[in-house]
Parts: C-alpha cells; sequence; structure tokens
C-alpha cells in the first residue's frame, strides 16, 4: 500500500496585515497557496485536479524542473 502525502506551499505578501494565518484559509489572510496530494509517483493539484508524472526522489533537486505545469 502506497502512502498520500499532501503538501501546501504558501507565500505570504510582504503588506500582509492579518494577526493569524492559517493553512488552507488563503481568503481570509490575503495569502498565496497551492495544495498537492503526492501518491507513488504522481503529484495532483487537490485545487484544479491535474496531474503529472514526477519522480519522488527529484522533488528538492534544484537541476531538474517540471516547468510550470499548474
Amino acid at each position: 500500500m502506497e502512502s498520500i502525502h499532501y503538501l501546501t506551499i504558501g507565500y505570504i505578501p510582504s503588506d500582509c496585515e492579518s494577526e493569524r494565518i492559517i493553512c488552507g484559509d488563503p481568503e481570509v489572510s490575503g495569502t498565496k497557496e497551492v495544495s498537492l496530494k503526492i501518491e507513488g509517483n504522481k503529484m495532483t493539484s487537490i485545487d484544479t485536479d491535474q496531474t503529472i508524472e514526477v519522480e519522488p526522489s527529484e522533488f528538492l533537486n534544484v537541476k531538474v524542473s517540471y516547468g510550470n505545469k499548474w
């Protein structure tokens, strides 16, 4: 059985005045975020349901680029 991982990557604008920033609620804080589901060699955008095939061992390899798939 493969494990499933969820990853949310966010950006906090320099003019953000929110006292509390909660992952999964960008509308309230004014942040930008992307949520991904990683299962085996597939990464799926939770927001758009788009899927790309990836090599999990290369996720943090700066020499590998999957381009702007989302």
